[in-house]
C-alpha cells in the first residue's frame, strides 16, 4: 500500500474509531507541511466550521509502523485516543497580536544548511551567514515546562504585516542573547553530572579545557544558532585559548572541539557523516560538514579532508 492510499483508509478508519459525539459537527482535514531539511509530514486533524479543535498529529510515523506489520484499526485506535485527550490548541499563531512592536522582542533564530532546505527557503526570509548556512527568524511565542511554541517567519507574513527584512535580522540579532541565551557546557563533566554550568559565564581563559564542548541554547531548542549569535565565535575562542573545531551534531547544538584535542577533519567529518546517518533524526539534521575557526584570522571555514594528504582544504568562508 503506497502513502496515498493509507491516507485515505487511514481517515475512514480514523472516523470508525472516534466516538459519536467528537463526530457530530466536526469533519477529519488532511494536510501537508512542509518542515525543516524539505521534509513533508502529513497531518490530521479535527475541524467544527474553519476552526481547530485538537491538534495537527502527524501520520507519518504511524505510515512506517504499518509498513512493519502493525494493524491499522490498532494504530488509529492510537490517534483516536489522542483526539479524545487533547485540547484545542492553546496558542494559534493567526489568533495572537502579530504586529512588529509586539514580536519584535520576541525574535530568535535558528540554523539551517541552504542547499538542504530550497523548497523550504522559497516562503521563508533568511541570511545567509557563509559556509552553505543560514539563519531564518523564529517568533517565539511562549516557553515553558510543557515546551516551546514557536512559528518561523514566512514571506506570506511578512507581506501580511508589513515586516522589513532587514528590520526583523538586525532586531533579531540584537535580541537573541536574552530570548535564547547560549550555553556552552564541558560534554563529558555534563554527560556524567559533575558539572553543569556554562562555561560561557566564567571570567577569563578556562584553567581546565575539555577535548569537546556542547552549545547550544538553555532550553535546548534550535541551538545551533547559537554558533552565530554576534561575537559568540570570537568569544569561544578567548574562552579556550585557541582556534577549534565546530562539528554540525543536529539543528539543536553544535560540538566545540580545541585544535589541541589532536582530531583531524577526516576523522571529525567521519564522526558527523556516522551519526547523522544512524543517529540524529533526518528532520533534525544540520549539516555533514565540519568547520574549523581560526583564532588569529578570526574566520569561520568549512573543512574538508584531503585523502591523499589526510589534510585540509577550507572552501566558503564566513
Amino acid at each position: 500500500m503506497n502513502k496515498q492510499e493509507f491516507w485515505g483508509r487511514a481517515m475512514d478508519e480514523l472516523l470508525e474509531q472516534l466516538p459519536e459525539d467528537m463526530r457530530k459537527g466536526t469533519t477529519l482535514a488532511m494536510n501537508t507541511v512542509l518542515k525543516c531539511n524539505d521534509i513533508e509530514l502529513h497531518g490530521v486533524s479535527l475541524k467544527k466550521g474553519d476552526d481547530d479543535i485538537s491538534p495537527n498529529i502527524y501520520l507519518d510515523s504511524f505510515y512506517e509502523r504499518f509498513e512493519n506489520g502493525e494493524s491499522m484499526k490498532e494504530l488509529m485506535q492510537e490517534v483516536a485516543d489522542v483526539f479524545k485527550e487533547a485540547k484545542r490548541p492553546e496558542i494559534k499563531p493567526d489568533e495572537l497580536p502579530l504586529d512588529y512592536s509586539s514580536i519584535k522582542d520576541k525574535l530568535t533564530f535558528r540554523l539551517l544548511e541552504m542547499k538542504r532546505n530550497r523548497m523550504y527557503l522559497v516562503n521563508t526570509p533568511y541570511m545567509p551567514v557563509g559556509n552553505g548556512l543560514a539563519l531564518v527568524c523564529d517568533i517565539k511565542l511562549r516557553s515553558g515546562e510543557d515546551g516551546e511554541w514557536r512559528t518561523t517567519i514566512t514571506k506570506d507574513m511578512m507581506e501580511k504585516y508589513g515586516y522589513d527584512k532587514r528590520e526583523l535580522f538586525f532586531d533579531a540579532l540584537s535580541n537573541v542573547r536574552s530570548v535564547d541565551p547560549p550555553v556552552m557546557m564541558d560534554m563529558e563533566r555534563n554527560m556524567f553530572g559533575i558539572s553543569h554550568s556554562n562555561v560561557l559565564d566564567t571570567e577569563g581563559p578556562l584553567y581546565e579545557r575539555s577535548n569537546m564542548y556542547v552549545l547550544s541554547n538553555t532550553s535546548g531548542v534550535l541551538g545551533a544558532s547559537a554558533l552565530f549569535y554576534p561575537e559568540i565565535q570570537e568569544q569561544i575562542s578567548e574562552k579556550i585559548g585557541e582556534g577549534y573545531y565546530v562539528l554540525p551534531s543536529s539543528l539543536h547544538e553544535v560540538i566545540v572541539v580545541p585544535e589541541s584535542a589532536g582530531f583531524d577533519a577526516g576523522q571529525l567529518t567521519d564522526m558527523v557523516k556516522d551519526a547523522n546517518s544512524s543517529v540524529v533524526a533526518p528532520k533534525d539534521v544540520l549539516s555533514d560538514s565540519v568547520y574549523h575557526f581560526d583564532m588569529g584570522e578570526r574566520k569561520l571555514e568549512t573543512m574538508q579532508a584531503a585523502p591523499e594528504l589526510g589534510s585540509r582544504v577550507s572552501e566558503a568562508g564566513r
